[in-house]
């Protein structure tokens, strides 16, 4: 008896994979659903430059360098990344991140 308990859950576990197998490649398949995927990513791209814009300003900028900079071991790619945006945000690099 416990033998045919295990193939029976055997069974439905296998049919059970399968089924979800095949529901995964149908979304996955599923044109309808690219743009909201889509949409979703541009739509966070558009907030976070958003909010990028509000509390970037080079006084909060320098701050978090500084703390960066405290930090040890210290965090390079962080430390580059801050940089570069504070370039690019047309912001002047404050004299603490040069001596780094």
């Amino acid at each position: 008896m416990t033998r045919i308990w295990r193939v029976s859950l055997l069974v439905l576990i296998l049919v059970s994979a399968g089924l979800t197998y095949r529901s995964a490649v149908a979304i996955l398949e599923n044109p309808a659903l690219t743009p909201l995927v889509q949409r979703s990513t541009e739509e966070i791209i558009a907030a976070t430059d958003l909010l990028m814009a509000r509390e970037a300003t080079p006084e909060r900028l320098a701050d978090r360098l500084a703390t960066r900079l405290d930090e040890r071991p210290r965090n390079w790619v962080a430390l580059e990344r801050s940089q570069s945006f504070m370039r690019n945000a047309g912001f002047r690099c404050p004299r603490l991140c040069r001596r780094a």
